[in-house]
């Protein structure tokens, strides 16, 4: 492995481990007494402020017509927004590993819809086969084993993995393909910003936290879990492919696993560790190119 691709390996590794601290320092957050609408706000005001000083001194260009942000508004609010809702009240009603599981679904979601659109290329029987196994997998982790489910918590988490789904089908749209990809961030960052400003306002909820702490893990949230993961996935991606980046990617699950025993206290299940272990398999084989596959199988004949 060549040094780029080795930059490029633990710039991906760095962005799963940074993300895979969302579910801490929301639940160290919410011991706080912060509310799910003023940590939100609080993550995506503070990335956003960051994000647009760094656009200013690099001087990229970040105007686009009104067609294009009506459409990064969009799915800002309904994708990056509600996927943020969906899992952070999720982490109320059931452990971190389980919702990041769940919510891991998002792949599979993206395939199936893409195998409805394009249905007039016949069916394609390894997404076929993902999309069984990935089910199989989340009905394991949901439905089997000792531990009594949070129904409303799992929901919560799957309504995310939809809201997240849409939102990578929608940033794949050919009116943004043009716009870096930093600036796309920043666009997303703010329209989450001002939806959780609304909300804060309209529920009455406040902007700022009690407490020091309070206010530190909000930081951690904009700083360490947001910026650093999407700028190392970026440059990561850049370095080995978006394939490789995904393959690497769906290893956040058992961190965040780890982190919830050891931190957090919480119980992995033997269901949990079987289902969660169908799912990463599915979106890594899911990657695998068609052309490989058929190659190993004329090859071993």
């Amino acid at each position: 492995m060549n040094k780029d691709k080795l930059k490029g390996t633990l710039l991906v590794i760095i962005s799963a481990l940074t993300f895979g601290n969302i579910p801490l320092f929301s639940k160290f957050a919410y011991n706080e007494g912060l509310s799910v609408s003023t940590l939100l706000f609080l993550r995506f005001f503070t990335a956003s402020i960051i994000l647009w000083l760094y656009i200013l001194i690099k001087k990229f260009k970040f105007k686009t017509t009104k067609a294009n942000f009506r459409h990064i508004l969009l799915i800002s609010i309904i994708g990056y927004a509600g996927s943020s809702s969906g899992l952070f009240y999720a982490y109320k009603y059931i452990s971190s590993s389980l919702a990041t599981i769940v919510i891991y679904c998002y792949p599979i979601i993206v395939v199936g819809y893409e195998m409805i659109c394009n249905r007039k290329n016949g069916p394609d029987y390894k997404k076929l086969f993902c999309l069984t196994t990935t089910t199989i997998g989340l009905v394991l982790v949901v439905c089997i084993g000792p531990m009594k489910i949070n129904l409303t918590g799992v929901i919560l988490a799957f309504l995310g993995a939809i809201a997240y789904a849409y939102f990578c089908v929608g940033i794949g749209d050919k009116r943004i393909e043009s716009l870096n990809s930093i600036v796309v961030s920043t666009y997303v960052m703010s329209s989450c910003m001002m939806f959780y400003f609304l909300q804060c306002v309209f529920t009455n909820e406040p902007l700022l936290p009690s407490n020091m702490k309070g206010f530190l893990y909000s930081l951690i949230l904009a700083i360490v879990c947001s910026i650093i993961p999407t700028v190392t996935m970026y440059e990561g991606v850049k370095r080995i492919g978006v394939g490789n980046s995904v393959i690497i990617g769906t290893f956040e699950p058992l961190f965040v696993c780890i982190l919830g025993v050891v931190f957090l206290h919480e119980i992995i299940t033997t269901n949990m560790v079987i289902g969660g272990s169908l799912i990463i398999l599915s979106l890594i084989f899911l990657q695998v190119p068609s052309e490989k596959i058929y190659y190993k199988k004329m090859t071993y004949k």
